[in-house]
């Protein structure tokens, strides 16, 4: 099962997307069988503002009886949150403090608590229930962003299960948050999240509930895998030829097209800065004062100030937009570059 993505692009006017979906596409995807809701909605703008797009992308699911995600990224929980639950969306995964998840569940959302890569949410927000005791009924254990290694090394949902025990849940109440709740929330709890006649016999043997070691692995019945060993064989996917080569940069980049001129005769400049906030999604709005050679914007490693680049992969254009970032702590001269399969992301 899956989610129709809402916003692509999720800032109209403000980005080059590979695609445009309309109001048009998500409805006729809410006729599909393995859609199960709308993916995301991140115009929250929008939403509280009524947005015509929005406005419709939400009837058309609400119409076909599925799921309208959330994504509230704004620390704002007055009026304009107050809007965006009202225009529809049913969960938020965005939280990040104990006050975020009440308040999403005091306007009537189920508070989705991730743990994934690079966000570490859960442990701040399970507070709402094993301090504030709240109905953990309302509340969905998730990741977010997991990387490969992350899901081969520390694991998937059992990670996040296993991360919630420690942070004094209880073993049943952080599983059913990540069975029943998920299934009843997603309206598929005639198919998973309980062990029951009818339903999909999707299910784990562990030895150990608080550290949820897990033994065997069935679905649908079949036992998959038993100590640690696959026992089924799983057949190579041959991926289409659509999903290969979708970075499409349009020309070979240049030294220059990083450069960041200063004003003319200028020795230092003041610029504004991402600010990374370990493990969060937020980030703060900072500014720094930067040397200029050569009549170019210099970094300050030493203060922790690097460059940054964003670089249009889908169409191109060749566009590349620079700015600066602090949190990484490099230490060394170095680059990397990265790309991420969502919906409108770039280089």
């Amino acid at each position: 099962h899956v989610q129709m993505p809402s916003c692509v692009p999720s800032a109209p006017g403000l980005e080059n997307a590979g695609a445009q979906l309309t109001a048009e596409d998500v409805a006729e995807a809410m006729t599909w069988e393995n859609i199960i809701g709308l993916g995301e909605v991140m115009n929250f703008p929008g939403v509280a503002g009524n947005d015509p797009l929005m406005v419709t992308e939400i009837a058309a699911t609400a119409k076909a009886g599925k799921t309208v995600g959330g994504h509230y990224a704004s620390r704002d929980l007055g009026l304009p949150f107050h809007g965006y639950v009202a225009g529809g969306p049913e969960d938020d995964h965005e939280g990040t403090a104990m006050e975020d998840a009440v308040a999403r569940v005091r306007q009537g959302m189920k508070a989705m608590l991730r743990l994934g890569s690079a966000w570490y949410d859960v442990a701040s927000q399970i507070r709402a229930v094993t301090e504030k005791g709240l109905d953990p009924r309302n509340f969905i254990l998730c990741t977010d962003d997991s990387h490969s290694g992350t899901l081969v090394e520390d694991g998937h949902m059992d990670r996040v299960v296993r991360h919630a025990i420690a942070q004094g849940l209880k073993p049943v109440t952080a599983i059913q948050m990540a069975t029943l709740n998920t299934a009843q929330h997603f309206r598929l709890e005639r198919e998973i999240g309980s062990i029951t006649p009818g339903r999909l016999a999707d299910f784990l043997i562990v030895s150990d509930l608080a550290t949820l070691a897990i033994d065997e692995v069935f679905a649908r019945g079949v036992r998959l895998a038993k100590g640690g060993r696959l026992e089924v064989e799983i057949p190579p996917y041959d991926y289409p030829a659509r999903a290969r080569n979708t970075v499409r940069l349009g020309r070979k980049l240049k030294a220059a097209d990083f450069d960041i001129a200063a004003p003319e005769g200028a020795n230092e400049v003041r610029v504004r800065v991402i600010g990374v906030i370990e493990n969060q999604a937020p980030t703060r709005a900072l500014e720094a004062d930067l040397g200029v050679a050569d009549g170019l914007v210099a970094m300050d490693r030493e203060n922790d100030v690097c460059q940054i680049a964003l670089v249009e992969r889908h169409r191109g254009t060749g566009g590349v937009t620079n700015g600066f970032v602090s949190g990484f702590g490099y230490m060394k001269d170095c680059a990397l570059a990265s790309t991420v399969a969502h919906d409108s992301h770039h280089m």
